[in-house]
């Protein structure tokens, strides 16, 4: 699907798992489908929806991450678990109108994140 943004929520076992399988899909996807099924995945598809969060100053910076690989229009990269307690707080002190999109869903998965002590995987696909 064009546009679609995928975060989720790793605790320390699956992050080492992203690293020791850099550049696999497969463990990227099956990381996905396992999360998902215990509500550490979000997906935006609306990639409207997804540029609105990026030209949000203020969760800008909690959306880039440390960029660990990239192959035909799709695109991983990782919020450090040292980084996340920090953005967690600074997405709960926003609200919805400060930018004028709906962050619940991050703030939901960052707050996850960081009580775990997990890192953020942050998946796009430029793909049409």
């Amino acid at each position: 699907m064009a546009g679609l943004t995928i975060l989720m929520s790793l605790d320390r076992d699956n992050a080492k798992r992203v690293f020791s399988n850099r550049q696999s899909w497969q463990v990227i996807e099956q990381l996905q489908q396992e999360l998902a099924a215990v509500g550490l995945v979000r997906e935006w598809d609306t990639p409207s929806d997804w540029s609105a969060l990026e030209a949000a100053e203020a969760v800008k910076e909690s959306i880039n991450g440390r960029p660990l690989f990239e192959d035909g229009g799709r695109s991983v990269a990782m919020i450090r678990p040292d980084l996340v307690p920090r953005y967690s707080e600074q997405l709960q002190s926003l609200s919805d109108s400060d930018n004028g999109v709906n962050i619940e869903p991050l703030r939901d998965l960052y707050q996850k994140a960081a009580e775990s002590g997990g890192a953020v995987l942050i998946v796009r696909n430029s793909h049409s």
